[in-house]
This record gives C-alpha cells, sequence and structure tokens, in this order.
C-alpha cells in the first residue's frame, strides 16, 4: 500500500512539477461579489441537507430563541405578541407571554377589541378589515389603525447570565405609551406607533412562562407580562422598524433600528446622529448598551461617539454604527465574534455588510441613504436640498462609507426583493457547512451562501430547492436562528419552524474538492490536478482569503467546537492529511 501510495504521488508531482511557481494559476475570487447573473448555473453546486418541521401553525412566526443554559426549550416570537415554548421538541399550549390585542384584552376583561380600554393595550391588528381595526378614540367618530406589516413583536433576546438574572429582552412596536406613562387614555396617538426596547422577567416558580402582574393604572383588573421600559422613540411612518436584538461576544446588548420608513429616507434620519434630534438619531442605527445593571442601562464607555460632535451638536451616545436603511436580520459568528447584517435595499440592491471582530463595526457608516449597495444615491448625490441639515458634514463623506461584501439586484436571475440576513454555521450535524454564511430572500425565496474570508465574500452558492422535507417548500423566510449547539433554523412567516439536518451520505468533512480542473476556484464535483494544484497554493500561503481555501478538516481529527471533521479555521496537518486520504481513495 505504502509503494502504491508513493508510486502514485511521485507520477502526480513530476506531472505537476513548479506547483509553487504556476504561471496560470487563478484562486478563488476573494473581492467582495456584486452578483448580476446566476453564475452557479453551470457551477457545482453541491446538495447536503434537507429539513425536518419543528413546529408548525405557528402564525406570524418571525424568530427563534435558546435561552442560554436550556438547551432544551426554544422559544418562537411571533409578530402578532404571542412567545410559544417548545420543550424538547414540543410545541406546549400555553404561551411564554401573548401582547397580542385580543389576548391582552381577554387578560384584563374589556371582552374586545373595540372597547376603550384598547387604549392601554400594546399591539394592534396587522388588518386592514373594519372589524378588526382598534378604536384609538371614542365618541361619534372614533378614529381606528391596524399596525404595518413590518411592526409588532419583532425581536427577543436572552442575556449571558440567564441562568441567575432571569431577565430577558424584547424589542415591539406599540401604539402609545402602555400604563402609566406619560398620557392619559385621551391623550393623542403617535399614529404611526412607538418602538418598545424593554426588559421582561421570567417567572422564577415555572421556566416556560414569562413573570406577570396586575399593571399599575390598568383600567380594570388584569394580569399581563411585567416590563421595565429602557428605549422608547416615535415611528415617523409604519415600516422600516428594524427590530432585532441581540448580546454581542462582550455581553452588551445589540439592537438593530430601521431608518424609519417612506421611501428614500426622507428625513435623512439614518445618518442623523445629533441627541437633540429625536427621533432621528435612533433610527438607522446599530445602538449598544448595557443592561447589567438591576434596572435601566448605562452607555459602555467603549461606545464609539461619546464625546463626539455632529455639526457641533453632541451625538446620541448609545450610537454604536450608522447609515442603515432596514437591517433585517444579524448575527455574531458564534466561533469569531464577526458581525454581519442583511439590509434591505431600496431600489436596486440588497446588502450583506460584515464587520469583523474585534471591534464589530464601531463607529462605522455604512452608507445609506448616501448609498445603495456600492452605488450613489442619485437623488442623495443631485440634490442639495435631500441632505437636509446634514449638507457638508464631514461624517456623511463617501469616504466614510464602509461598503458591503455582498450585493444582489432586485433584477435579473436573483430578483430579489427584501434578504433576510442569516448567520454562518457552527453545528455538528452537517460539517460540508461549517463556516458558510447563509442568508435567503423573503420574496423570492431564494437561499444562498457564502464563505467570509478575510472580510471578502467567496464560493456563492444556491440551495433554493435543495432543502426538502416533509411539508412545502421554504419560503416567507423571516429568520434564520440556532438551536443552544448551534444548529441551523429556518423560521418562516407561514408558522413554519424547521431544522436544517444533513442528507443520508453526506461527506464527513468538507470534500477534497476545492478547484475546477483548470484550477480556476470552485468545485466541480472532480477530485483532479486543478485541486492538487490549488490546494498546495493554498497550503503554503499567508493570504487568509487564500488559504481558508486548504482548511478542509480539524487538526488531526480533533474536536472544535464539539465537533469533528469540517474546518476549524487553522491550516495544518490535519487538512493536508484529509486532502490526500482523499485524493488518492479515488
Amino acid at each position: 500500500m505504502q509503494s502504491r501510495f508513493m508510486s502514485r504521488l511521485i507520477a502526480f508531482v513530476a506531472c505537476s512539477a513548479g506547483v509553487a511557481g504556476a504561471q496560470n494559476m487563478q484562486l478563488p475570487p476573494a473581492t467582495p461579489l456584486g452578483a448580476t447573473s446566476d453564475f452557479l448555473a453551470n457551477g457545482f453546486n453541491p446538495d447536503y441537507a434537507n429539513y425536518t418541521t419543528t413546529a408548525s401553525g405557528l402564525g406570524d412566526a418571525l424568530f427563534a430563541v435558546s435561552p442560554p443554559g436550556e438547551p432544551q426549550r426554544l422559544l418562537v416570537v411571533q409578530r402578532d405578541g404571542n412567545v410559544r415554548v417548545i420543550e424538547n421538541g414540543v410545541l406546549l399550549g400555553t404561551s411564554f407571554f401573548n401582547i397580542s390585542t385580543l389576548n391582552v384584552n381577554a387578560q384584563v376583561g374589556t371582552g374586545s377589541p373595540l372597547s376603550a380600554d384598547v387604549a392601554f393595550h400594546r399591539l394592534v391588528p396587522n388588518s386592514a378589515s373594519t372589524s378588526s381595526l382598534v378604536r384609538l378614540t371614542a365618541g361619534a367618530t372614533p378614529q381606528w389603525a391596524a399596525r404595518n406589516s413590518e411592526q409588532g413583536l419583532l425581536g427577543m433576546a436572552f442575556p449571558p447570565d440567564y441562568a441567575t438574572s432571569r431577565r430577558f429582552y424584547v424589542y415591539y412596536t406599540t401604539w402609545r405609551d402602555w400604563f402609566g406613562g406619560s398620557g392619559s387614555q385621551a391623550s393623542p396617538w403617535q399614529s404611526n406607533g412607538s418602538t418598545v426596547v424593554a426588559r421582561m422577567f421570567t417567572d422564577p416558580t415555572n421556566p416556560n412562562r414569562a413573570l406577570h402582574e396586575t399593571p399599575a393604572g390598568a383600567p380594570t383588573t388584569g394580569v399581563l407580562p411585567r416590563e421595565e421600559r429602557l428605549i422608547t422613540f416615535a415611528q415617523p411612518f409604519q415600516n422600516h422598524n428594524g427590530g432585532y436584538i441581540t448580546f454581542g461576544p462582550d455581553g452588551l446588548l445589540y439592537i438593530f433600528t430601521g431608518d424609519g420608513g417612506s421611501g428614500n429616507d426622507p428625513n435623512n434620519d439614518a445618518l442623523e446622529l445629533r441627541s437633540n434630534q429625536n427621533p432621528g438619531s435612533w433610527l438607522g442605527k446599530i445602538l449598544r448598551i448595557d443592561v447589567s445593571g438591576a434596572t435601566g442601562y448605562t452607555v459602555p464607555a467603549s461606545n464609539p461617539f461619546i464625546g463626539q460632535t455632529q455639526l457641533g451638536v453632541s451625538i446620541r451616545p448609545e450610537i454604536y454604527a450608522y447609515g442603515l436603511r432596514n437591517p433585517w436580520r444579524s448575527s455574531f459568528d458564534r466561533q469569531t465574534g464577526d458581525l454581519i447584517i442583511g439590509d434591505v435595499g431600496q431600489n436596486a440592491w440588497e446588502e450583506v455588510n460584515f464587520a469583523p471582530s474585534p471591534t464589530r463595526g464601531a463607529g462605522w457608516n455604512f452608507g445609506w441613504r448616501g448609498r445603495e449597495g456600492f452605488v450613489r444615491t442619485p437623488a442623495f448625490a443631485n440634490d442639495a436640498a435631500a441632505q437636509g441639515s446634514l449638507a457638508g458634514d464631514p461624517t456623511v463623506a463617501a469616504s466614510t462609507y464602509r461598503e458591503p461584501i455582498f450585493v444582489y439586484p432586485r433584477s435579473g436571475n436573483f430578483g430579489g426583493q427584501s434578504i433576510t440576513g442569516g448567520i454562518v454555521y457552527r453545528g455538528c450535524a452537517i460539517p460540508a457547512y461549517r463556516g458558510r454564511y447563509f442568508f435567503a430572500d423573503f420574496v423570492n425565496n431564494n437561499i444562498w451562501s457564502v464563505r467570509i474570508i478575510g472580510g471578502r465574500a467567496t464560493d456563492l452558492r444556491r440551495h433554493t430547492g435543495q432543502w426538502t422535507g416533509p411539508n412545502s417548500a421554504i419560503s416567507q423566510i423571516a429568520s434564520f436562528a440556532e438551536t443552544a449547539s448551534g444548529e441551523m433554523l429556518v423560521v418562516s412567516l407561514n408558522g413554519f419552524v424547521r431544522q436544517i439536518v444533513p442528507q443520508a451520505g453526506a461527506p464527513a468533512f468538507i470534500p477534497v474538492d476545492i478547484a475546477n480542473t483548470d484550477g480556476v476556484g470552485n468545485p466541480d464535483g472532480v477530485i483532479d490536478n486543478g485541486d492538487f494544484t490549488l490546494f498546495f497554493e493554498a497550503f503554503f500561503s499567508t493570504d487568509p482569503a487564500v488559504s481558508a481555501f486548504a482548511d478542509i478538516a480539524n487538526t488531526d481529527g480533533e474536536t472544535s467546537l464539539s465537533c469533528t471533521g469540517g474546518p476549524d479555521g487553522a491550516v495544518d496537518n490535519g487538512d493536508f492529511s484529509a486532502f490526500f486520504a482523499g485524493f488518492f481513495g479515488n
């Protein structure tokens, strides 16, 4: 066996002499991908996974999260204000909490969404039907309202210390300052709603239910989830509410807000930083706060704009980054700590933004509304009046923009309309997916993944139609999420929560086929001379955008994040052994 191996190796090396100095080597693309066509149509696009259904029938399902230290428990957030519990794979019949209008009516005893008491309720229905509208004012000519489809309960996050603190955080859109706030039942309403970031509490006697209480000032006796409001601000329009919240690797709470809506950010809120501009300075931002105290929050001393000004006015200290249109789902890579943001476009481009650890984009301007994708926004560039009070402010200069790492158009073969940002898969079940960033488009139901190497996206693959299972095709993807062990979940607004699982016969680690026959990057399904050449070029390279293609296995088969097989981020002897085992195993 040894002589056969060596004879093949010697023959191959003689045939492929001069690997390190190969003159015609073309490495995989390591520049930002601006997709103008579906260039995967004729490429090698391996299919490794299917799905199983975790839960169904959860209308308005928007997100899922497993509390730290409780891998048996998965909470599903519904846009209408309901949070359901899946425990040990079983959907429980009772809610963790429910702040939907009809449920709140029942809890406070009013019995009807048309009751005058509805002024104290948090979420109103998403409906254009008069019978489902909420009465805002009493009298002979009452005013009515229904929330926009982009409003509601939008986010939920658990802190690292949840096991002891039993506190969690929510992000939702309401219609007024609720129960004992700044106004009475007769006070004017915010006609487009208000964003609320609040702290809630888990019942100490029941881990499957939030702590409830009778709120002070309630119009009737009733029990509702206890909350402490941390941040509230009005919405100038009903769309682009953002809504993702999560705890970063630093243990701080990150809050992703939209630009306030309408179109083309008419108030220039995404670039507005001045603390005296409310609500503009809250909008189109990533906010970062410290919620570790007993009550309220503090601004971390490391926030990037503390002590700085915009046009002579102090910048709101909670701002961490800005220039976002509607960041619909973001995530931190659980292995590297990198921040990845899906930002919904205006008319032409959907984009993925990347902010590497350890700074993770502190102080960055992601460009909106000066830019959409890689393109200067025409109205902003040509109409000085469109810049409003920010004209001449150096913080909005083009040189400060951080370009996306990937864009796709709203036309052509991609034909997207609304990106759903995703996750970097770090689970164990599908080693061939490890280290890939998965994202989707809510409207056209396409699912893609890329590898992010050295801050650049490469190796685009399309998974649309590959992931099949017991129900219909995956559609209306509102979020990607992770189980406690890092397995990938897909949450759909049409009520499904699905887990991505390996297909029978899926490879034990990233395939050794890393190049086409001619040495051009991206695999073609055949392990050949091109793979050999590219592997050695990558193995001995110090450029991470090149060497990452040689990272196909763990060091000597050891575990990484409790997984065996798949890349671990280090190009080493384990990769060398895995490559040759595959190359000579054909």
